[in-house]
């Protein structure tokens, strides 16, 4: 997993970064809120392989990981931004890379 902070992002409509991973993959892209706000989070699911490429993940397609937050995420509230690797649909006992770049929020 790797996390950075994502403050006021209230006035972009989604992220862009540069990604690949050492197999295909899956990783789940996640915003989380304050702690003041429950620490909540929506994620968005995408795919890597061994060839870098753009992915861009718009805001609106987030969507919670637990039942009880809002459908799409508050952006006022959100301080972190995460990429974690997706054990959804990842073997047991296997392992895997990822690497990013140019991560950047866009309008």
């Amino acid at each position: 997993a790797f996390a950075t902070a994502a403050p006021e992002i209230g006035a972009y409509t989604g992220v862009r970064f540069m990604g690949r991973a050492s197999r295909p993959t899956r990783v789940s892209v996640q915003l989380r809120a304050s702690a003041e706000q429950g620490s909540g989070r929506w994620r968005r699911s995408v795919y890597l392989d061994e060839d870098a490429r753009t992915v861009t993940v718009p805001f609106a397609e987030f969507r919670p990981v637990r039942a009880g937050l809002t459908p799409v995420p508050p952006l006022a509230t959100i301080t972190s931004l995460l990429f974690v690797m997706d054990t959804l649909n990842t073997a047991l006992g296997s392992n895997g890379e990822f690497w990013l770049d140019d991560i950047a929020f866009v309008r």
